[in-house]
C-alpha cells in the first residue's frame, strides 16, 4: 500500500516553493522537461525512493506551483515556465497549472 504524502505546513510549502524556483530555472536553462514525480522528488516533496501517488501531484506539486504563480504575479516577474513539468504518459503539462493565482497586497 502506498503511504500518502504528509500534510503540507506553511514552512514546508515555502521550502518546496523555493526549491521549485531553482528546479524550474535549471530546466529552462538546459531546455529540458521533468515529470511530476521527478519534480516532486527534485524539490524534496517526495522521498527519492518513495512510491508515486497521484496525491503527491494533487497535494504537493499543485500547491507549490500555485504559490509560485501567485508570488510571481505579486513581484511582476514572469520567468518561470510551469510547462516544463509534464505528465509521464503524455509528455504534456497538466491542464490545471496556470499562473492565475493572486496574493492580495495590503
Amino acid at each position: 500500500m502506498t503511504t500518502p504524502p504528509p500534510n503540507l505546513t506553511l514552512e514546508t510549502s515555502l521550502d518546496y516553493a523555493r526549491c521549485a524556483v531553482a528546479v524550474l530555472r535549471a530546466l529552462k536553462m538546459i531546455r529540458a522537461t521533468m515529470t511530476y514525480q521527478q519534480f516532486a522528488k527534485a524539490i524534496g516533496a517526495m522521498p527519492a525512493d518513495g512510491t508515486w501517488s497521484i496525491k503527491y501531484r494533487d497535494h504537493h506539486v499543485k500547491n507549490v506551483l500555485t504559490i509560485l504563480g501567485a508570488v510571481e504575479r505579486l513581484v511582476h516577474e514572469n520567468d518561470l515556465d510551469f510547462g516544463l513539468v509534464v505528465n509521464k504518459e503524455t509528455g504534456q503539462p497538466g491542464a490545471g497549472f496556470h499562473k492565475n493565482h493572486h496574493i492580495v497586497e495590503i
